[in-house]
């Protein structure tokens, strides 16, 4: 059907909506004029019923001659206000006749008398629709369309909000986070991040080391017969204590010895056959597919224990299998197979643990576990990237961010800016959905389906990468120094903004096809009707 007679069909039935409002208005002022009429009525009656009342109840023969005085002068006041002028107490009503539409024998004369109707009644009929309807079934018609359509209802100050939350992040960023540094360097967000690691390698290898002390204390009294004198039970006592405050050098060498891989090679030296080319201390960790600390390590980490191999990439990219010198504890490659791969899963767990602070031989702050996945990009010999002054592909380039710092330590730093972000937008979305709009808890989280919590996520993100991009750019002498530029750029706000805007896209296509289907529905509902 054409859109502009459909218009005019409403704007029509818009007119006759306001002349019937306005005729149930009249008719109920009437009603109450009416009612007040009635009631003066209902009044004089009960008034006249009462005076009778007193008069058939009067005893002639027992009312003295003052009485009937006083009621004479009763009845000659009631004949004074009968036959006096009456007088108006209450302002009188007048109604102004109603408008209507002047009737027409033509659609276009009706059309227009409709127009002319809205003009002097003020009546907006820029979207008749709306005229048709009162405010509650206008808002039930919005909330429903904006359900059914899935329309945003994000305003103005919500993208407001996700922006300055965006800049404090880029603030927290570029002033406790910053640059990238190695060993002792290491300042801001990254030092307390180190610490914090430290602390965790350190507790580990004191319980593993108490574990085994007492496991060893339990073994020496079972083969004694339980025959151990005081002093050599307190001998294995003040060990156990004594474990309990081992340093960090000693703790992650615990953690080597307890859990120890087939696939652990500090160097070639530790290669059967020919080595890993590009491998070397500094960057032995990145070069091996099972020190990834995700799910990818885990799997080639359980593969390579269970097969006594190791999974390295090599300086061309290719992915080498490759047998070293370090074995496995028996546990490993005997038994059942689920049995073998539980204690491998926690082999490779403890071994992470034992790296990710650095090796027991490291001095200083150590190289560390890389960050998930960014194994991976030691296969991508593409591109040309000038670092002081030599030409590097997309993974020499990898392998130098790392051996400056880059590992999983630097990409917690630079996570704590993104969380932060994310907390707050989250709570923002929550709080404003339940107390705002009254809407259930359940219906106020702020899951990842919903499209709008995503748009604020990604407005967010988008803020902070562009502070981050612009300060990177700047310090680093407007890409003068590409090396200052690539340790100064935040990769995990770079990897949730790409990650936020496939969401977006992804969101926005799904909601495109179901608007286009709604579209189809709708003109087969007309065609329907309309078409015999």
């Amino acid at each position: 059907m054409d859109d502009d007679l459909l218009n005019d069909v409403a704007k029509i039935l818009a007119t006759q909506h306001h002349e019937q409002t306005v005729a149930n208005q009249r008719t109920d002022e009437l009603n109450q004029a009416l009612n007040g009429v009635q009631g003066d009525l209902e009044k004089q009656s009960r008034t006249q019923v009462d005076a009778q009342s007193a008069l058939d109840a009067l005893d002639a023969e027992s009312v003295a001659d003052n009485q009937l005085d006083e009621l004479d002068q009763i009845l000659g006041d009631m004949e004074q206000i009968l036959t006096a002028k009456p007088t108006v107490s209450k302002p009188v009503t007048k109604f102004k006749p109603l408008d209507s539409v002047t009737p027409a024998n033509d659609w276009t004369s009706l059309v227009q008398a409709s127009n002319e109707y809205a003009d002097r009644h003020e009546l907006d009929l820029s979207n008749p629709y709306y005229q048709m309807m009162s405010t509650r079934e206008f808002s039930e018609l919005s909330t429903e369309l904006v359900n059914k359509f899935q329309i945003s209802r994000l305003q103005k100050v919500d993208y407001v909000f996700s922006s300055v939350v965006g800049v404090i992040m880029g603030l927290v960023d570029a002033l406790l986070v910053g640059r990238i540094k190695t060993g002792k360097d290491a300042t801001g967000l990254q030092k307390t991040v180190d610490q914090g690691f430290d602390k965790i390698v350190i507790g580990a290898g004191r319980f593993s080391r108490q574990s085994e002390l007492r496991s060893q204390k339990a073994a020496a009294i079972k083969g004694a017969a339980g025959k151990l004198t005081p002093s050599q039970l307190a001998q294995w006592d003040q060990r156990i204590k004594d474990a309990g405050s081992i340093d960090k050098h000693r703790a992650i060498k615990t953690l080597e010895k307890n859990f120890k891989v087939s696939y652990d090679a500090a160097n070639n030296a530790s290669i059967i056959g020919d080595g890993i080319a590009g491998m070397s201390a500094n960057n032995h960790h990145l070069r091996s597919l099972a020190h990834d600390p995700g799910i990818l390590g885990l799997i080639t980490g359980i593969v390579d224990q269970l097969t006594g191999k190791a999974t390295f990439i090599d300086s061309t990219g290719s992915i080498v299998r490759a047998t070293t010198t370090n074995m496995e504890k028996d546990g490993v490659i005997q038994g059942p197979l689920p049995v073998r791969i539980v204690k491998a899963t926690e082999n490779w767990f403890g071994h992470i643990l034992s790296d990710v602070a650095g090796s027991s031989g490291a001095k200083g702050r150590g190289a560390g576990v890389p960050g998930p996945f960014y194994a991976a990009t030691q296969s991508l010999n593409v591109g040309s990237i000038s670092i002081k002054g030599q030409d590097m592909t997309v993974a020499q380039t990898s392998d130098w961010l790392y051996k400056q710092g880059l590992d999983f330590r630097a990409f917690a730093a630079q996570s704590i800016p993104v969380l932060v972000g994310e907390t707050l937008i989250r709570m923002y979305w929550f709080a404003k959905q339940h107390f705002y709009y009254g809407l259930s808890v359940q219906q106020s989280l702020p899951t990842g389906k919903n499209p709008d919590v995503n748009r604020l996520l990604l407005t967010m993100t988008s803020v902070f990468g562009a502070l981050d991009f612009s300060d990177a750019t700047v310090r680093s002498g407007f890409f003068q120094n590409m090396g200052e530029f690539l340790l100064r750029l935040n990769y995990v706000n770079a990897l949730d903004l790409g990650f936020r805007s496939i969401q977006v896209m992804r969101n926005e296509a799904k909601h495109s096809q179901l608007t286009e289907k709604i579209d189809r529905d709708i003109q087969q509902e007309w065609d329907r009707i309309l078409i015999p």
